[in-house]
């Protein structure tokens, strides 16, 4: 009888350590995703004060116009989208015929969700120098719109044309809801240029159209071999693991985001519903 205690008791301190070790786990968790959101909320101060340094800067070298677009691209990154533009329409009423500050004036419509914008300005920029550039931007948002005119902007690439043209053609079959090309012009995207990692997202999305997440998850690791730092693909990793309802693995793909840009308020509301 003395032995039956032993085992009875035995196995309950086993069932309880294993809470014990639990509870240690989770609590570790929540306190490196509280260290990281604080990490993050530091991170965006830092970049706000560098800002407001670097306009101050500004009083003692109101003509520099390199100064100017430092300015503009740090602003957007921290969503003070209007005294970005503020520095570009300065520049611009200069000088208008520069292709980069129709694109970047472009590209901060386009952060702002101001897509309407956005497609003029490329369209301007693009009127200058059909830059690789402003071609990627406008065709995607084309192809978002399943406007099948992305597909002849795609042909005016300068370079890497079949990687390029291709992923645009996948895009704008994906959002076309017509899966089987789509995976077919990414996979042909892949293939002219493996350090090309748009069309891995895109491919990566197909897959999980298909409910291979598996697979999805795996291609993202493959990506971001390639570009550690794309905030794209570190937000759709989180994404995948988030499917997999792994959260400390999708906390960690977007605090390694929000590390890099420190402003994206989706991203961080997303991290908190991971707590």
């Amino acid at each position: 009888m003395s032995n039956v205690f032993s085992i009875v008791h035995e196995c309950a301190y086993i069932c309880y350590m294993k809470r014990v070790y639990f509870s240690i786990i989770c609590i570790a968790a929540f306190l490196f995703v509280k260290c990281k959101n604080q990490e993050t909320n530091s991170l965006l101060l830092e970049k706000q004060k560098e800002v407001k340094s670097l306009v101050s800067s500004l009083l003692l070298y109101p003509d520099s116009a390199g100064l100017r677009v430092i300015i503009a691209n740090k602003s957007d990154s921290i969503g003070d989208y209007k005294s970005a533009l503020l520095q570009l329409d300065t520049l611009l009423q200069n000088d208008s015929t520069k292709y980069g500050l129709w694109a970047t004036k472009a590209n901060i419509f386009q952060d702002s969700g101001n897509i309407a914008e956005a497609k003029y300005y490329l369209y301007k920029a693009i009127s200058i120098y059909p830059g690789n550039e402003a071609l990627m931007s406008l065709s995607e948002m084309l192809a978002n719109e399943k406007n099948d005119s992305c597909l002849l902007i795609a042909k005016r690439f300068n370079d890497q044309s079949n990687a390029y043209a291709d992923y645009i053609s996948a895009l704008y079959f994906y959002n076309k809801n017509d899966l089987q090309k789509a995976d077919s012009s990414a996979g042909k995207s892949i293939l002219h240029n493996h350090d090309f990692v748009k069309p891995y997202l895109l491919k990566a999305n197909i897959l999980q159209h298909k409910n291979n997440t598996n697979e999805a998850l795996q291609l993202m690791k493959e990506a971001l071999l390639i570009e550690p730092k794309n905030i794209a693909l570190l937000n759709e990793t989180a994404n995948i693991y988030t499917q997999y309802n792994r959260r400390d693995s999708a906390a960690i793909y977007f605090n390694q985001s929000l590390a890099i840009q420190p402003y994206q308020p989706k991203i961080s509301e997303k991290l908190k519903l991971l707590k």
